[in-house]
């Protein structure tokens, strides 16, 4: 299927830019050479080639940035440009270049904040402003900056929260809420507030079990629950809850497999399996399970 989609992102980026050339007074057509390559850097960052990811992403952001500085009146662009800044500092954070990402998520924070001062009423502005946060909470906990990290999770989980109530049909406010309360627990278990991170596990959970149930077909929603549920299983073994962490161990391993076998060639899913199997066999391994555990 990977194959499948890159000969088709690569035959519509060959087609745009095509275009982009016969037609250069015409913005739409860069815009839409932008977006292929945005969208083509998300298919390779989510296969592992983050290098690559990295190199459209950049064309991408320059081609964005010459729209933006022409016409910047038009929202739309500007909309583009901090999703382009966005994509660009996860695909930096990947590399482990963790400065730089932080750099170009800031900068995403900066263009699309803008855009929620200019149309407030706008949703998705709010949203974009929320997953700068987001992913601003992730490079400063790869990076250490524990503090940091917290204050960014809940910026995100604030206008969130806000989003997925307003807007209940919108499954991907629920997703992201979700994420957010993931992400919340893991800084708060590294900062060694367990009782708070507990909480926030269930929270993320609780809404992730109804998306599943909801959208049984959506691969991401098992990967996240899988991963919430190894999440919690790992906090639980530590405080010597070893049967609950046992349970939910095995229920990661389970969700995982299920969002592996329709997409096997997902590397973070893969990693997030192995993850997930070897905290059952330390949580078997400290029940006294050996034989077990060496399985």
């Amino acid at each position: 299927r990977v194959e499948e989609a890159e000969k088709s992102y690569g035959q519509a980026r060959a087609a745009a830019e095509k275009l982009a050339a016969d037609y250069p007074t015409v913005p739409d057509y860069h815009r839409s050479l932008a977006g292929q390559y945005s969208n083509f850097a998300v298919l390779l960052r989510t296969s592992g080639r983050a290098r690559e990811a990295q190199e459209l992403n950049e064309k991408a952001l320059q081609l964005r940035k010459q729209l933006t500085g022409e016409f910047a009146a038009r929202p739309a662009y500007r909309q583009d440009l901090g999703d382009s800044y966005r994509n660009l500092g996860e695909s930096l954070r990947q590399a482990g270049r963790l400065r730089e990402s932080e750099e170009a998520l800031r900068e995403g924070l900066r263009v699309s904040t803008k855009l929620v001062a200019d149309l407030p009423n706008v949703p998705e502005h709010h949203c974009d402003v929320g997953n700068s946060h987001h992913n601003l909470s992730l490079v400063l906990q790869d990076a250490g900056c524990l503090p940091e990290a917290q204050e960014a999770c809940r910026e995100a989980l604030s206008i969130r929260e806000k989003l997925a109530g307003d807007f209940p049909a919108m499954i991907e406010y629920r997703y992201n809420l979700a994420a957010s309360y993931n992400q919340l627990a893991r800084v708060l278990a590294a900062t060694a507030k367990s009782g708070e991170a507990e909480a926030s596990y269930r929270h993320a959970l609780a809404i992730n079990e109804k998306l599943v149930a909801e959208l049984p077909e959506v691969l991401s929603y098992k990967s996240l629950l899988a991963v919430t549920l190894g999440n919690l299983a790992g906090l639980l073994a530590e405080r010597a809850d070893l049967k609950e962490a046992h349970r939910l161990a095995e229920q990661a391993i389970a969700y995982q497999q299920a969002a592996l076998a329709s997409n096997p060639a997902q590397p973070d899913w893969k990693r997030f399996l192995r993850n997930h199997q070897v905290n059952l066999a330390q949580i078997l391994e400290k029940l006294g399970e050996f034989a077990e555990a060496e399985k």
